[in-house]
Formats: structure tokens, C-alpha cells, sequence
């Protein structure tokens, strides 16, 4: 996991812990929404995500001041569901450029780990279009 944390905290300008309370939340996030069969999937292709689901066990959602408009430019890049995501990634610490960024890093690594229909379901989920294809 470290090789993939370490990886992805790097390319979004993140601490580890930051990267890794990050894909926790995102995890997280999507334990609630996928259907039970593609999760198992999107665990599958992620290095330890019951460990990083509990480091974002904390993590909650907030609203205000300048978190307004990132969850709101979010929102618009990615739909109505990056915008809560967002939300909680920005209490984990991490800033508007960091959050689009970390998105796209994560995208860019399950893009080659899951197969054509779950990605096609988590573009749907995020309004990913061709970027989840």
C-alpha cells in the first residue's frame, strides 16, 4: 500500500496521511453508494481499504466560507456527489487544488484496475464521462 499511498500523495501535492485518510473517505463514500458487488470490486483493486476506510472514521462533512465554493466548483467538474465528497476530503485537510487532483489521481489508478462496467457505473456516479472510460 505504501508504494500506492506514497504515489498518489505526491502527484496531488498531499502528506501520506492526507492521501490515506483521503482514499479512506473516498472508500467510504462509495461503501455507501455502489451496490454491494461493484465495491467488492473497487476494494479489490485498492491495496488494505478496510485500513484506510478506519483512518477516515473521523472525518466528517462541513459547510461554509470558502469550502462553499470548492464543493460548488466540484460539483460542477464532477456532479452532486463529488461536492459531498469534496466536502469531507476538505475536513481530511486537503485544498481545492488538492481535492481536483487527488480525483484525478484516483481515477487515473482505478482506470486500470477495474474492469469496463464498474468504471462506467463510478463515471456515472462522478459525471466522469470520458475520463472514467
Amino acid at each position: 500500500m505504501s508504494d500506492f499511498v506514497t504515489d498518489l500523495a505526491a502527484k496531488s501535492g498531499l502528506s501520506a496521511e492526507q492521501a490515506k485518510k483521503g482514499l479512506g473517505v473516498l472508500l467510504s463514500f462509495l461503501k455507501e453508494k455502489f451496490p454491494a458487488e461493484l465495491f467488492s470490486k473497487v476494494e479489490a483493486a485498492v491495496p488494505d481499504p478496510q485500513g484506510l476506510m478506519n483512518t477516515a472514521k473521523d472525518v466528517k462533512e462541513r459547510s461554509g466560507g470558502v469550502l462553499s465554493s470548492i464543493t460548488e466548483s466540484l460539483g460542477k467538474l464532477f456532479g452532486g456527489n463529488a461536492a459531498a465528497l469534496a466536502s469531507k476530503l476538505s475536513h481530511a485537510g486537503m485544498s481545492a487544488d488538492q481535492i481536483h487532483k487527488f480525483f484525478e489521481n484516483v481515477f487515473g489508478f482505478l482506470k486500470d484496475k477495474l474492469p469496463p462496467d464498474a468504471l462506467k457505473q463510478l463515471g456515472g456516479l462522478f459525471h466522469l464521462g470520458d475520463a472514467a472510460r
